[in-house]
């Protein structure tokens, strides 16, 4: 069988070499002899080498071994292995190399560079180093899980995920793994723990979930819940907004998280909600006497709370306060009222009950109304301004 061979002046690419893939790529220290197994993966020799019916080689990327100086890419034998010809000279590779590997329980469907520096590197005398350089083109960036396919929401092990319901746009749950199925399975929960911490309540992020070689195969929910730390494993409270396909169990997932901005400082979420109110004037706005009575009605269309007011009279009352109320759904939201003093301009402000009646939500009805005005002058021209927080 004729062997693959890329030199790296001949590579796939113009701009950087990039070598047929291999197989599988190592994760620890190996004997560089006989058949085995790797990443969770069974290499075998060639035909001809009298143990194997299969027609194609088995190459793997070697990156992991003790001494650096026998790293590379080889050819799988019953006895020694011996390096790949596409790897076995200076002139093959150099920095920058990229190697693709197809299969493994933690690389699979990976690049690996080169990141030697000399050049020409010399074979069995220069350390020969890689890094994890990026999935295969059309996958995603972010970390990588397994995916479990049970739909119980609990410690999926090590470096999986899972989803709570098998229809993706059905899923309110997701279980990850404290470690990502990256090489080496780095614990990743310090960053997983943040993805709740905007203080956008309605969403605080976005995570896009896709298989990795087939991204059509994808989902994207909305962070709507909090994040749970279970020590091992995490769960996360989603949304569903949109998926396409399907995963299996097995498939590796590129999952990145993009999250929601804090609340801003003007007319967002959170911020105030004011609402100006007028008594005592005509329909041309000129200042006219107060009267006991509903001046405005409103409709809630936001849920949050009232926080305070302010106001001012151009004619103070005399004789007595004048007097005003808001009322929700038919019910002061104050425990004291608030009001212009006899022969005040400026108001002073009530007391909020503190029981949620001064809370609100989309769809209650509030109604602004004076209840007492000055017995000797009524008042004149009174201007008053609610002021609330937004929560959603």
């Amino acid at each position: 069988m004729t062997s693959v061979k890329t030199y790296r002046v001949e590579g796939l690419s113009a701009a950087v070499s990039i070598k047929a893939p291999v197989k599988v790529a190592t994760t620890a220290n190996i004997t560089l002899s006989g058949e085995q197994t790797i990443d969770g993966v069974a290499v075998t020799a060639w035909p001809g080498y009298g143990v194997s019916s299969q027609i194609e080689d088995d190459r793997v990327l070697v990156k992991n071994q003790t001494t650096q100086t026998a790293n590379g890419i080889y050819q799988v034998r019953t006895t020694t292995w011996s390096r790949a010809k596409d790897f076995d000279s200076g002139s093959d590779f150099t920095k920058g190399t990229l190697i693709p590997v197809k299969s493994g329980t933690a690389n699979a469907n990976t690049y690996w560079r080169v990141t030697t520096s000399t050049d020409p590197i010399t074979i069995d005398t220069d350390n020969i180093t890689f890094e994890l350089a990026d999935a295969y083109p059309g996958s995603v960036s972010g970390f990588r899980w397994k995916f479990d396919s049970s739909t119980t929401t609990a410690d999926p092990g090590s470096g999986d995920l899972r989803l709570d319901n098998a229809a993706l746009s059905s899923v309110i749950n997701i279980a990850l793994s404290a470690t990502s199925a990256e090489p080496g399975s780095p614990d990743v929960s310090d960053f997983v723990v943040t993805w709740d911490d905007s203080t956008t309540t309605a969403i605080k992020g976005t995570i896009t979930i896709r298989k990795l070689g087939a991204p059509e195969n994808f989902a994207i929910y909305s962070v709507s819940g909090s994040v749970t730390d279970n020590t091992t494993w995490l769960q996360v409270g989603v949304t569903h907004v949109a998926s396409s396909g399907s995963f299996t169990a097995g498939d590796i997932l590129g999952v990145q998280f993009a999250r929601t901005g804090n609340i801003g400082a003007t007319g967002v979420q959170g911020d105030t909600y004011d609402i100006a109110l007028n008594a005592g004037f005509d329909s041309v706005s000129v200042k006219k006497d107060i009267a006991v009575q509903t001046y405005n009605e409103w409709i809630m269309c936001r849920t949050g709370a009232f926080v305070g007011e302010a106001g001012y009279i151009d004619t103070a009352p005399t004789g007595a306060a004048a007097i005003v109320d808001i009322e929700k759904n038919g019910t002061t939201i104050y425990a004291t009222k608030p009001q212009f003093a006899a022969g005040a301009n400026t108001l002073t402000a009530g007391t909020l009950k503190t029981d949620g009646t001064e809370d609100f939500i989309s769809g209650d009805r509030i109604t602004f109304k004076v209840t007492q005005i000055g017995s000797s002058e009524p008042g004149e021209g009174l201007r008053f301004t609610t002021k609330g927080t937004i929560t959603v």
